[in-house]
């Protein structure tokens, strides 16, 4: 399943008999509910399989956030619409996978770069090193644990985004901070070791 507490906690699930097939999907909204991607610019995106923010709909999406006793007092503010801030793609049958989240989507000298995408090419070229690429100021820094790849991995992130070796800053680590849930705590790279 997949879900928010904004929106009860639910808003897609996965038929277990598709689970071998669709590995990675969130599967299909609810009953009640429907999703639809938008571009950056919010408008709907009707191909398949292209990446764009996930907007759920639903009659299960809350009324809005309350930070005092007054706002209680404003009304329906969502209209049963939640923009989640994940970034998703639709196949053929209608099932949804999440391809990342849209504050891991950087602007780099005009190319649009997703920082998901780009950490799973280098897993996938990698698998034995763990690596995280965080934005910076006109530069990806990529957080490795092995000294050993660094100028290999380097190398081909400045292929696949057709950057200089110049805008790709390499910083040794030990490992990567995750919380409890094995997360990666991108805030804690950025602070511990001098990025911002």
């Amino acid at each position: 399943m997949y879900g928010a507490a904004e929106a009860t906690s639910r808003m897609a699930w996965l038929p277990p008999e598709r689970s071998l097939d669709k590995i990675g999907s969130i599967g299909k909204a609810i009953p009640g509910g429907r999703f639809i991607i938008i571009d950056h610019q919010g408008n709907e995106i009707d191909g398949l399989n292209t990446a764009g923010e996930l907007v759920y709909f639903g009659p299960n999406v809350m009324l809005g956030y309350a930070e005092s006793g007054s706002d209680l007092c404003k009304g329906d503010e969502c209209q049963g619409r939640l923009a989640t801030g994940d970034i998703a793609r639709c196949d053929e049958e209608g099932y949804y996978t999440i391809v990342g989240r849209k504050s891991r989507f950087i602007k780099l000298f005009g190319h649009r770069i997703a920082l998901d995408e780009l950490d799973a090419i280098i897993h996938s070229a990698f698998p034995f090193v763990e690596c995280v690429c965080v934005s910076g100021e006109q530069r990806i820094t990529l957080f490795i644990t092995d000294e050993t790849y660094a100028d290999t991995i380097r190398s081909l992130v400045c292929k696949k985004i057709q950057l200089t070796p110049a805008t790709v800053k390499i910083k040794i680590i030990p490992v990567i901070p995750r919380n409890t849930a094995g997360k990666i705590l991108y805030s804690k790279l950025e602070s511990h070791h001098g990025l911002l």
